[in-house]
């Protein structure tokens, strides 16, 4: 080994003592929000050429609105194309903004009323909105199909209610699910909201979830429309009073949400080792071709 040799070895040997002395730290790769999608012009109710070759039901009879025919058919609509759509969700807040509760799918010319811009819904997500095919010229809203999905950061073993509201319908689950899950396997479903507070029902899903000492928990929501007004709302809490009721509920969003775990990153210290290699190595040929130059 020549001297230059000797030196760059020792060099690499000290500068590599030094990085695995530091603590381990790990890279983030944690994205906030959910991924958001949808599809336009979407009803799970009607009868269509898509839905004709899934069962056999038409049009669905109020009767027939329950989970087990709504279901299959969103996921008939998502296996068959992608999203119309997509767009990162900080918060389960819809429509977003100025707006309470719903926002004006539908045009009803006898009330005067003309159908909300996606826009509208979205608020401060709609920036980052993509569209993949055009956005329907007229009350896009209208008969629309929505998806998110991502994990939740939550508190390790903390005990949390989350309580959903929408109109139209929503399906939502908590915890891991694969494709090979069957989409009916939901933690909660309603085939049709309500916004009223005079409804007993109007908060149609209460979700107890307690998050093990990762604190992630997976997690996707399904959301269609149909006509007439529309909202999405998903509160949380993790107070509660003398009575053990939960109490004191906020929205979902903000840090909470998220596209990425962050689970599964290299170590700063060996990450480190391997760049400062290949840049000692880097150096010992780039040294060794002056040294033949010369």
């Amino acid at each position: 080994m020549t001297r230059s040799h000797r030196i760059l070895a020792t060099a690499l040997g000290l500068v590599c003592a030094g990085v695995m002395a530091l603590p381990t730290a790990q890279a983030q790769s944690l994205l906030e929000g959910l991924h958001g999608e949808v599809w336009w012009r979407t009803d799970l109710y009607e009868d269509t050429a898509l839905f004709r070759t899934v069962d056999s039901f038409g049009r669905l009879a109020a009767v027939q609105r329950v989970k087990d025919n709504i279901l299959p058919r969103a996921a008939a609509v998502f296996d068959s194309r992608p999203a119309d759509g997509t767009f990162v969700a900080r918060a389960i807040d819809y429509p977003q903004g100025e707006f309470t509760d719903t926002i004006q799918s539908t045009d009803d010319a006898a009330k005067g009323l003309v159908g909300a811009p996606v826009s509208d819904f979205l608020g401060a997500d709609w920036p980052g909105f993509t569209a993949h095919v055009p956005i329907p010229a007229t009350q896009p809203l209208n008969r629309s199909l929505w998806r998110f999905t991502g994990v939740l950061r939550l508190q390790p073993g903390v005990a949390y209610e989350f309580r959903i509201r929408s109109d139209d319908g929503n399906g939502t689950w908590f915890g891991p699910k694969s494709p090979e899950v069957d989409l009916l396997d939901t933690s909660s479903f309603r085939a049709s909201g309500t916004f009223n507070p005079s409804d007993p029902n109007a908060i149609c899903c209460r979700i107890r979830v307690t998050p093990d000492e990762t604190g992630l928990v997976d997690f996707t929501m399904i959301f269609y429309e149909r006509y007439g007004v529309t909202g999405l709302r998903m509160r949380y809490s993790t107070e509660v009073d003398g009575n053990g009721d939960f109490v004191n509920f906020t929205t979902a969003g903000g840090e909470m949400l998220a596209r990425d775990s962050g689970v599964g990153v290299i170590p700063l210290p060996a990450s480190a080792v391997l760049l400062l290699t290949g840049l000692f190595g880097l150096g010992l040929v780039a040294r060794s071709r002056r040294a033949r130059a010369a």
